[in-house]
């Protein structure tokens, strides 16, 4: 079960987001996708597992349409554009290597070209988002080097980065903050789940904030440089250099 993927359009900028359950984007980057949606650039979102096992005395397939169902709800708030892989929750890296779904993205990756991927951060300590962060790595060493984006990592349980010590960024989300809680509040189903991310949330956004001097922001590492990017900054530390020089 999966949302087909709206085309972009010529020369449309895209972004890709890797989530590892139906909801993980939301909380880990909705404001970013929001901002992002907003100025035409096309998010699309990939989801590895529906997160089946979030409710056990419910059959599958009813958990997996109801967080479905949510799931794209959330993605129309943000205004991204929504696949989900039916891989297997708690199994996620297995059965991707079954189903082929480094290859797919791989793929994607040609088709589209993005500029950024978000995936989630190996510190994470939820064992699906420590396999997608690991599957994500293994499709940037199979793409071709021109086609490798910039790559960032989100934080969804963790409040704090102790062993992250890549480059960050900090995305400004103020006007975006109320869409992200919008696309939250979508998950009728995770309420009691819910309630603790809403919370981290507002504590990452206003700390994150007051360190990039904004009132909200979120904040992300960058674990992989495009080429383009490592090449821009090459020549900014050269002209940096010329002119200390003069």
């Amino acid at each position: 079960m999966s949302q087909k993927l709206q085309n972009a359009t010529k020369n449309q900028e895209t972004v890709f987001v890797f989530s590892a359950h139906s909801d993980d984007f939301v909380i880990g980057c909705g404001g970013t996708i929001a901002k992002y949606a907003k100025l035409g650039i096309n998010v699309r979102c990939y989801v590895f597992s529906y997160g089946e096992k979030s409710h056990p005395w419910m059959a599958a397939a009813e958990v997996k349409k109801m967080r479905a169902d949510e799931c794209y709800a959330a993605s129309e708030v943000l205004g991204c554009n929504t696949k989900i892989f039916d891989l297997m929750e708690l199994s996620i890296r297995s059965d991707a290597k079954l189903k082929g779904t480094v290859k797919f993205l791989e793929k994607q990756v040609e088709k589209y070209r993005p500029s950024k991927i978000f995936v989630h951060s190996k510190e994470d300590p939820h064992p699906d988002h420590k396999d997608v962060h690991a599957l994500s790595m293994q499709l940037i060493k199979r793409i071709d080097e021109k086609l490798i984006p910039d790559v960032y990592v989100y934080s969804v349980w963790n409040p704090f980065e102790f062993k992250t010590t890549y480059p960050s960024m900090f995305v400004d989300v103020k006007d975006n903050f109320e869409t992200k809680l919008e696309a939250m509040r979508k998950f009728p189903s995770q309420t009691v789940h819910v309630i603790f991310p809403v919370f981290l949330l507002l504590f990452r956004g206003f700390k994150d904030g007051f360190f990039s001097g904004h009132k909200l922001a979120e904040k992300f590492f960058l674990v992989k440089t495009s080429s383009i990017t490592a090449v821009t900054a090459v020549k900014k530390k050269i002209k940096l250099k010329e002119k200390r020089l003069k």
